[in-house]
């Protein structure tokens, strides 16, 4: 059964042909994040994402986060790759060249890990980074990041109150597995941006570090209504062209 409109015709990966589609075509996103510590207003990381958090995406995103439906990872890491691509292309000089590009997972609590029995955003990083190697894009995944204390459940909470839930909540792996990414390229990833707030945790916390992050992609990001939420990339910008490669009807960087 399709997990996002329950059909039951045409399914393949949990998907039916329309919801595919509808999956596939979504616009990109692109925006800033606020990362709070950095002057009046804060660093403005620069973010990614496939798609707007709604409709279909959502479906697939819980499907294969909350219920084990692995079969949607080569999809949705799909989606990553059009979000991370993008990053590539606009803030990645040299990338067309060879430049390597690192993606660092935003990590999920232990316990979540054992209780899903897979590593969501982990999975679909790695199919993230096949299909950018696919079009050329020396990459690799590079999971530096651990939780290091416990925090509470983000439902419901404000923008701030994530934000402060959220403090000092990453750390490194030890033994400072980041010293390799010092010089390289780096892209934060993650399944789904609300507030951003744990994506710049995982800024922050690699920043503080000597790590050069470019910026961060996401599957989906959830619309917002205030004056830094995202906006859509007009159909000449890298995202649209990127998800054409993810298709297979574009080749290489270009």
């Amino acid at each position: 059964m399709c997990v996002g409109c329950e059909s039951g015709a045409n399914v393949t990966a949990a998907l039916c042909e329309r919801c595919r589609d509808e999956l596939r075509s979504a616009v990109p996103v692109a925006w800033r994040l606020r990362a709070a510590g950095h002057g009046e207003y804060g660093m403005r990381i620069p973010a990614f994402a496939a798609a707007r958090y709604e409709g279909v995406v959502r479906s697939a995103v819980l499907a294969y986060k909350e219920r084990g439906r692995q079969e949607l990872r080569h999809e949705l890491g799909g989606a990553l790759f059009v979000a991370c691509l993008a990053a590539c292309r606009m803030l990645v000089p040299g990338v067309s060249r060879g430049t390597p590009v690192w993606l660092v997972p935003v990590p999920s609590r232990r316990a979540t890990v054992r209780e899903r029995g897979h590593d969501a955003v982990g999975g679909v990083a790695r199919a993230a980074v096949a299909e950018l190697r696919r079009v050329g894009v020396r990459a690799g995944v590079a999971p530096v990041l651990r939780q290091a204390r416990a925090v509470a459940d983000q439902a419901g909470l404000t923008a701030s109150e994530r934000a402060a839930n959220l403090a000092g909540a990453l750390a490194l792996r030890p033994p400072r597995r980041s010293a390799v990414l010092r010089d390289q390229a780096v892209i934060v990833v993650d399944d789904i941006v609300t507030t951003g707030a744990t994506a710049a945790e995982a800024w922050r916390v690699l920043v503080a570090d000597g790590v050069a992050v470019a910026g961060v992609a996401a599957i989906a990001a959830t619309p917002r209504r205030d004056s830094a939420r995202g906006h859509l990339l007009p159909p000449a910008s890298g995202p649209r062209l990127c998800g054409e490669a993810a298709r297979g009807s574009a080749g290489g960087l270009g």
